[in-house]
């Protein structure tokens, strides 16, 4: 640049408090990036814990560009604040808030297909990998997932607009799996919420058995140990996808779920009727655990044609 050069700026100040809302969200969930609109979000833990953001992208999504032109703050108080930078450098480098609040602001209004979840950092650091994945209502996502240490790495799926997955396909690679170590585990929602584990597999020569699986959840965590593995989940509301499902055939396995394990703000209420008109069945039925909340819940187990069924109510 010369002596002569010259240049000039434009800048507009924006009162952030007066020209959006403030919408405080607790560590262990999430939001779109592209729904900001008059709005700025809060991660706040209730545990009081550091804040830790992962960015949520489906699997045929490249870099996001647009989370250059989105803000975090190191606090609450934007007023008060320290501004740390823009939401890609915060991501990119792995940082976490000072506090126990984080907030997120998109000045420029731009439509990130992306989500953001945050989450309290001493859940999520105890992991070797954590990462988001994001899909959507009829996709099937695909994946290859690695993990050699005993603490596992661990995948929290997230559906935009659905309460269901099928797990298709669970695959182990013996190549890179070691074999009496290697398990997978399922927990609902997110490490935040810090809940047991509801599905765990092992390698198996009965594995396929097994799947698909229902998940009614709009989100789960799940942790690979010592394992190499290949997934594939569905979230197909179609009727051939249903019917895979319901399907029953010898050897078959797998877990029913009321959605309220997986997510206690949802319905506990579940239907389901496993059945095949060709062919005669021998079901086997271990309730392991029935929570009944209110007056008149109850679940009842039938087996038999439909117009002779013999039952069991609990």
């Amino acid at each position: 640049m010369s002596n002569t050069s010259q240049m000039f700026a434009i800048y507009e100040f924006v009162n952030v408090e007066k020209k959006y809302r403030h919408v405080i969200i607790p560590t262990g969930e999430y939001f779109a990036l592209g729904e900001m609109s008059n709005r700025y979000y809060t991660f706040q833990s209730k545990a009081n814990d550091q804040v830790a953001l992962n960015i949520a992208v489906k699997n045929t999504q490249d870099y996001d560009a647009l989370l250059e032109f989105i803000f975090v703050y190191d606090g609450g108080d934007v007023r008060n604040c320290r501004m740390i930078g823009r939401l890609s450098s915060f991501l990119k480098k792995k940082r976490h808030s000072t506090s126990s609040n984080l907030t997120i602001v998109n000045l420029y209004d731009v439509k990130s297909p992306s989500f953001l979840i945050g989450n309290d950092l001493s859940k999520v650091s105890v992991f070797s990998k954590y990462k988001a994945i994001l899909t959507s209502r009829n996709q099937q996502t695909t994946g290859e997932l690695f993990d050699a240490s005993d603490q596992g790495a661990a995948y929290t799926w997230i559906c935009s607009d659905c309460q269901n997955f099928y797990w298709t396909v669970l695959k182990f690679h013996k190549s890179t799996t070691t074999i009496p170590k290697a398990y997978i585990e399922l927990r609902s929602l997110s490490p935040t919420h810090n809940t047991p584990a509801l599905l765990n597999y092992s390698v198996s020569s009965n594995l396929n058995q097994y799947f698909p699986q229902l998940i009614p959840s709009r989100m789960f965590t799940m942790i690979n140990h010592y394992s190499g593995i290949a997934v594939t989940l569905d979230t197909s509301t179609s009727k051939p996808m249903t019917q895979r499902w319901l399907r029953p055939y010898d050897g078959r396995k797998g877990t029913i779920f009321s959605p309220s394990v997986w997510d206690p703000k949802t319905s506990p209420y579940f239907s389901f009727q496993f059945e095949d008109h060709n062919l005669k069945f021998m079901f086997g039925v271990n309730v392991k655990d029935v929570r009944i909340a209110a007056p008149g819940e109850s679940l009842t187990i039938k087996t038999g044609p439909n117009n002779n069924f013999s039952y069991k109510e609990l």
